[in-house]
């Protein structure tokens, strides 16, 4: 799994604190973070288009088949957007 660069764990922190994300809930958002970069690396899709989110959550739907899982991660990897 990628190492996340401090200058992205710190734009990333900054916008957990900004939403009012809850601390405990900071790793997961980093966690779901670093394995949408490592689906963009993987599959060679820039990680900035929008689009590869999308093909992202439907990989994920292929593996995962429940439903508040996939919600709650679809708003973890919308908020990634956030720090582009």
């Amino acid at each position: 799994m990628l190492k996340l660069s401090d200058a992205l764990l710190g734009k990333s922190q900054m916008l957990l604190e900004k939403h009012g994300i809850a601390p405990r809930d900071h790793d997961n958002y980093k966690k779901w973070l670093r394995y949408y970069l490592d689906f963009c690396k993987k599959y060679q899709h820039p990680c900035i288009e929008p689009v590869n989110l999308s093909l992202f959550i439907d990989k994920l739907k292929e593996k995962i088949s429940w439903n508040g899982v996939m919600r709650s991660l679809e708003n973890e990897i919308k908020l990634r957007h956030y720090l582009m």
